[in-house]
């Protein structure tokens, strides 16, 4: 009788264990879908659609403005050529920058939070239970919970700084329209690579994040915590070969933007 009762004991202790894991590896699924979805709909909110929007209409105004700058320095130069120097001016030229602008102050907000949300759907795919092959014999202690609750914390605050990054630069593209209007095309490609490599570091950071998670719960806990020390530094090791999203690529970006922002003022002020 006493063995009936030990063996049921045994039994429930067992399958409770391995029901606590189960809604352990759940519940943190949960929280990074529920995280990605509720930053995904920030994108549809009315605020947030007008403050992207906000920053298209600056864009088309400084076109504007800079457009009309430009046809005045033209015909002032023009007073003075000769009219063979008149015709050398590179009319093609100013006319495909003049399209390069209206394309990039349309479709660049739209895009990268279109192609922010594309990442976040396809790494929102991932099924961990192909990869779970010991979450039954996995011994969970206190010192791992506590450091895989850390984890899902570091993630999830990476998480909002690449969506809080995104949406900052769809909203910046203002600022490099008077550029690109006059051939200074460079701060277009500033933009555009900045813009890469937060999607780059969020899609990386993601996938050392899920990885590290299946290895905790496949008791390769060493593996674990290495995927998760890496994953915090994924925006330092892109920064060596000029695709950083962490601090130095956000000063980077910043000086861009306020290069960008003066040479702006300058334009429109001179």
């Amino acid at each position: 009788m006493q063995n009936l009762i030990t063996q049921a004991t045994d039994s429930f202790l067992s399958s409770f264990v391995i029901k606590s894991k189960e809604m352990m590896l759940e519940f943190l699924l949960s929280l990074i879908e529920m995280i990605n979805t509720h930053l995904m709909n920030l994108f549809e909110t009315p605020i947030i659609r007008d403050f992207v929007s906000m920053g298209t209409t600056i864009g088309r105004f400084l076109f504007a403005a800079t457009l009309i700058i430009l046809l005045i320095d033209i015909v002032e130069e023009a007073g003075s050529m000769k009219n063979d120097q008149f015709k050398a001016i590179e009319w093609p030229t100013i006319f495909f920058n003049m399209v390069k602008a209206v394309v990039f102050i349309e479709a660049a907000p739209q895009l990268s939070i279109i192609a922010l949300r594309m990442i976040s759907i396809s790494v929102g795919e991932f099924d961990p239970a192909p990869y779970l092959n010991a979450i039954i014999n996995m011994d969970i202690n206190i010192f791992g919970m506590v450091i895989a609750i850390i984890a899902v914390g570091g993630f999830t605050l990476l998480t909002i700084l690449r969506f809080g990054a995104i949406l900052i630069q769809a909203f910046s593209v203002f600022l490099y329209v008077p550029d690109i209007v006059r051939g200074h095309t460079t701060s277009m490609g500033a933009w555009i690579r900045q813009t890469v490599a937060i999607l780059l570091t969020y899609f990386l950071q993601y996938v050392l994040f899920f990885m590290g998670l299946v290895s905790y719960f496949n008791t390769e806990t060493i593996t674990a915590y290495l995927l998760w020390l890496t994953m915090l530094y994924a925006s330092k090791y892109l920064d060596k070969f000029g695709m950083s999203s962490g601090i130095k690529g956000v000063v980077s970006s910043g000086v861009s933007v306020a290069q960008s922002a003066t040479n702006a003022i300058t334009l429109l002020g001179g």
